[in-house]
């Protein structure tokens, strides 16, 4: 776990296109979170000459983060347990920026909050995470188990289950929330860098012709979706742990069963590991271009 995994690698070719395309001009300074913080202040230059240094960059988090539903699905590093899209996603933009370096790349598809802690506990990532200038991840979703409301409240699934996992859909969300709040300032204590939390996208367009679910039912899941973004952002920003990023604007008029989807779906194959993650775009589009928009690579380059 100690070292860049193999998706990366695999998908530079992919991701400069995808960049010459997004225009990979890094952000504006953007207002680091919590300015003195663990030392966030300090200002370091390279080479003694005024020159941005090399920015380290770790990245954790659930499939959100692991590049589901951008192709292949790989076991990284083999038998660790942990699975990742082997194509080009926001971590692999920021790593193809100029002044960027991934250093570790401890993404775990299915992990929840108390997973992600496990996994930043581990002595490879916890050196990572000392090093490292920004700390970027995804986190919750499993814990409020989406998947499963997903699957009750299609038009294939239950009435009842669905009514069930929606009304206890709150509690979860609150727990999942508080759960993250903890994960995320555990992994700040062990980093001087930027953590940056990024939310999730609403997954349905509430057209009433979908094949996939009906108006009221993806109404009540982009809800849903939307509560727990806001349960997050409230939990994780507490004593300036992290920063939260919504994706979900940026994937408007994206949904999956919309005319131009950033989310991946295979009626064919309902099982499919990437059905419900972003698309290709949908990271590069969606959650990299709102990244880059609220972190500032200049200002993390002199920190």
């Amino acid at each position: 776990m100690s070292a860049p995994l193999p998706r990366r690698a695999a998908s530079v070719v992919a991701t400069a296109a995808a960049l010459a395309l997004l225009g990979a001009a890094p952000a504006t300074a953007h207002q680091a979170h919590g300015a003195g913080h663990h030392g966030h202040g300090t200002e370091h230059h390279g080479h003694g000459h005024g020159h941005p240094k090399r920015i380290d960059y770790v990245n954790l988090g659930d499939s959100y983060s692991a590049a589901i539903g951008t192709g292949g699905v790989v076991e990284s590093p083999p038998g660790s347990g942990c699975y990742q899209g082997d194509g080009p996603d926001h971590v692999s933009a920021l790593d193809a920026q100029k002044r960027v370096k991934l250093i570790l790349d401890a993404a775990c598809a299915g992990a929840t909050t108390d997973g992600i802690q496990a996994i930043a506990d581990t002595a490879p990532v916890e050196r990572a995470l000392r090093k490292a200038e920004l700390v970027t991840l995804t986190l919750g979703g499993n814990d409020v188990v989406w998947i499963d409301i997903i699957k009750a409240c299609s038009l294939q699934g239950s009435v009842h289950a669905c009514d069930a996992l929606i009304a206890d859909a709150p509690r979860r969300i609150e727990a999942a929330a508080a759960s993250a709040g903890e994960t995320v300032a555990a992994i700040d204590a062990k980093t001087r860098g930027q953590v940056v939390v990024l939310g999730y996208p609403e997954l349905f367009s509430e057209d009433p012709e979908s094949p996939l679910i009906s108006a009221q039912r993806a109404e009540q899941l982009n809800d849903l979706t939307e509560r727990l973004n806001d349960a997050l952002e409230e939990a994780v920003e507490h004593d300036d742990a992290a920063e939260f990023v919504d994706v979900a604007p940026r994937f408007e008029g994206h949904a999956v069963d919309s005319g131009d989807p950033w989310i991946y779906y295979d009626p064919a194959d309902p099982g499919n590991t990437n059905n419900l993650h972003p698309t290709e775009r949908g990271y590069l589009f969606g959650y990299y271009k709102a990244l880059r928009d609220e972190i500032g690579l200049g200002h993390l380059a002199r920190r």
